[in-house]
């Protein structure tokens, strides 16, 4: 009698866990369904703009004394994460379209300062807007001598 009592057992366990099993299969193709290989797709060249984009946006720029008029990579800082504040006033001036170009990404972005109090300052691009997908990259910085975040969203328009 102990013995039909063990494998009723075992099978009442294996009746769970195959249910338990069933349903993660179910869920899991569910979202996936939703998920499509263009979107993928796009959230992998998103991330990969972002880190581009708040990479150079970390560095002097090129050249380190750069202007509007001459550009090629845009730079705020100093190359030591201290926000020079003259090339942060170009960036924030310059035209949208201009600084999407200089960031070679076909999405759209927008960039802040936020102090330690969560207040958010010198902001330049689009506000974000209802997308599906919004990729938002953080970096730590001095201004003022104080730490800020600089922070990059991207999202697909």
């Amino acid at each position: 009698m102990l013995k039909k009592k063990k494998a009723q057992v075992w099978y009442l366990d294996f009746m769970v866990g195959l249910i338990i099993f069933t349903i993660m299969v179910v869920v899991y193709y569910q979202y996936s369904g939703n998920f499509s290989g263009e979107d993928e797709s796009d959230w992998e060249e998103m991330m990969v703009d972002s880190n581009s984009i708040s990479s150079s946006l970390m560095s002097a720029g090129l050249p380190s004394n750069w202007t509007e008029g001459n550009v090629t990579l845009l730079g705020i800082t100093d190359g030591k994460y201290r926000i020079n504040e003259t090339k942060l006033w170009q960036f924030e001036n310059m035209s949208y379209a201009d600084a999407k170009n200089l960031f070679r990404t076909r999405f759209d972005f927008y960039f802040f300062l936020e102090d330690a109090n969560g207040t958010k300052h010198h902001e330049a691009g689009l506000s974000p807007n209802s997308s599906k997908f919004l990729v938002a990259t953080t970096r730590f910085v001095i201004y003022n001598s104080s730490i800020n975040r600089a922070v990059i969203h991207l999202w697909k328009a």
